[in-house]
């Protein structure tokens, strides 16, 4: 496919970042950036895309914080609107596929989950303002891409909408290598994002940690005192991530839980760690059992038989989820199902 143009918005794009390495790296072609000046400040943009500073922007505004987006947002297509033309354009997140929903543009969305939900979840944004964003950005696209079959039928139920494909999050499986695993490292990866993802963490860490001699890492720029806890880089993660056996998805306990399929999970794939996953997060709680790839628990009350049913089936669990994140997670895979469209 040629004259591919990517476009992102309101999210850093250096290579540590998730727009860089979940949707600019797998797809390749030219990339256009909404960023928030802060992000260009510390250096957290791609390098080889054309940048458009945004001011006071944090990643799911509220309603004067958005006005002024798309003030500024507008501004800025208005100078570009003769490169954009002609090109195939794939846009990532909600708030840039809004601003070309107003210029009448064809584009592919890309949902790495649900706007209006993680508005309200994390940031205490109404809801109804952020559904009609998200609806005028759906309505308005020419195919979405989402994670999950939850996603999915929310969006359909939601908006009525349904060309709509499933699409795996994709994970670079040729940079993530595995070692033999010894089940004793137990890793939570990536933000921490409220109290009760951290007490989940904390309680299933316990758990296992009372059946057999263990270690908790936390790798991300969260702390949890007493325990190993450090941001790693990009270029590091594969050393560290194959010195852990087990991996924590524990953003459990709310209404944007059960649409989760996280960053987080196809990086354990890609390791080979088996991972435990919070019961709520239904989305991926199906991928896991269906496949086995770990065990989904309640952190309330974890019994002794689940963990020891985890260690007596672990190698199997560890063999499955490296050849699931081979076959599904891929940048290949990815491409295929993406670009042949």
């Amino acid at each position: 496919m040629k004259n591919i143009l990517l476009f992102t918005g309101l999210e850093g794009t250096g290579r540590d970042s998730l727009a860089y390495n979940n949707f600019i790296r797998p797809i390749g072609g030219n990339v256009l950036s909404f960023i928030d000046i802060k992000d260009i400040l510390k250096g957290n943009f791609y390098r080889r895309s054309f940048i458009f500073p945004i001011i006071g922007i944090p990643t799911h505004p509220d309603k004067i914080r958005f006005i002024l987006f798309k003030i500024q947002a507008i501004f800025y297509m208005i100078l570009i609107l003769p490169f954009i033309k002609k090109k195939e354009i794939f846009v990532r997140g909600i708030p840039v596929a809004f601003i070309l929903s107003l210029f009448k543009f064809q584009y592919r969305l890309f949902l790495p989950g649900i706007y209006s939900k993680e508005g309200k979840v994390y940031n205490g944004i109404d809801e109804n303002f952020l559904r009609y964003i998200e609806r005028r950005a759906i309505i308005n696209s020419k195919i979405v891409y989402v994670p999950d079959e939850e996603i999915k039928d929310f969006i359909i139920s939601n908006y009525g909408y349904k060309n709509i494909k499933v699409v795996y999050i994709p994970v670079d499986t040729d940079y993530f290598k595995t070692n033999k695993k010894k089940g004793k490292n137990i890793v939570y990866l990536g933000t921490i994002p409220d109290k009760e993802t951290e007490m989940n963490i904390l309680k299933t860490f316990k758990a296992f940690r009372d059946y057999r001699d263990m270690k908790l890492f936390i790798l991300s720029r969260n702390k949890l005192e007493g325990f190993h806890s450090f941001y790693v880089k990009r270029d590091r993660l594969n050393d560290i991530l194959n010195e852990m056996d087990i991996g924590l998805v524990m953003e459990g306990g709310n209404e944007n839980s059960r649409y989760l399929l996280t960053t987080k999970f196809v990086e354990y794939a890609a390791s080979g760690i088996p991972v435990i996953v919070h019961k709520d997060i239904i989305a991926l709680k199906k991928i896991v059992e269906e496949n086995r790839l770990g065990i989904v628990v309640d952190p309330e009350r974890i019994s002794d038989e689940e963990i020891i049913g985890f260690f007596k089936e672990y190698d199997l669990f560890a063999k499955n989820i490296r050849r699931f994140a081979e076959e599904k997670l891929s940048y290949k895979v990815f491409r295929e199902r993406v670009l042949n469209d």
